[in-house]
């Protein structure tokens, strides 16, 4: 066989292979969406974005809710210390009513007492005389401070006299209160075996 035949042959069987090749096919592209189907998309988007917002109101809203009934809770509580403390009598005449009132005084109302007390003991000079706006003379021959001496101690009643304690310091700030207090007594006790001295 000569080259020129040998040549035709050649191209025959690589034209033959060309021609039954078998090319992949391509791939589908995807269809676009209609317009329809976009509006529907949107609104399923928005419609969830709307949803999540709900969600956050609603717990932002629950929040404010406990805090609101928080709130009241605390302003009931306050309305029936501001009525107990409006319904306390001065002077103090027995023992029932200073353990009552010591027993009202509580760490959250106690500036409400203190600043009753202070309008009480009043702006005169003499606390003495000012103390017995608060507690009678006849309840204060049964206590001292301390308890001693045989009598009962009025810091024992310890939220009343804190109060006390506060109140006069605030009429009298140059001075110690507790000596202010002590003082105080005394001097009621003083006056008060003055007087049945002369009775007698």
């Amino acid at each position: 066989m000569d080259n020129e035949q040998y040549s035709n042959i050649k191209r025959f069987v690589f034209a033959s292979e060309r021609k039954y090749t078998i090319k992949p096919e391509p791939k589908e592209q995807p269809e676009s969406q209609t317009s329809e189907e976009r509006i529907i998309a949107a609104i399923k988007k928005e419609n969830k974005e709307l949803h999540q917002k709900i969600d956050t109101l609603e717990r932002k809203f629950d929040v404010l809710a406990e805090s609101l009934a928080e709130a009241l809770a605390l302003l009931k509580v306050q309305v029936r210390q501001d009525r107990k403390a409006s319904e306390c009598h001065f002077p103090i005449k027995s023992r029932e009513e200073l353990e009552e009132i010591n027993g009202a005084i509580n760490e959250e109302h106690i500036d409400l007492y203190t600043t009753k007390l202070k309008n009480i003991l009043g702006t005169g000079q003499s606390l003495a005389k000012c103390l017995k706006n608060v507690l009678d003379e006849e309840l204060l021959m049964e206590y001292n401070l301390d308890g001693t001496s045989g009598k009962s101690s009025l810091k024992n009643l310890k939220n009343f006299y804190r109060a006390l304690e506060m109140a006069v310091q605030l009429k009298i700030p140059n001075e110690p209160a507790e000596k202010t207090i002590r003082k105080a007594i005394h001097n009621i006790k003083n006056g008060a075996f003055q007087k049945l001295s002369r009775a007698i």
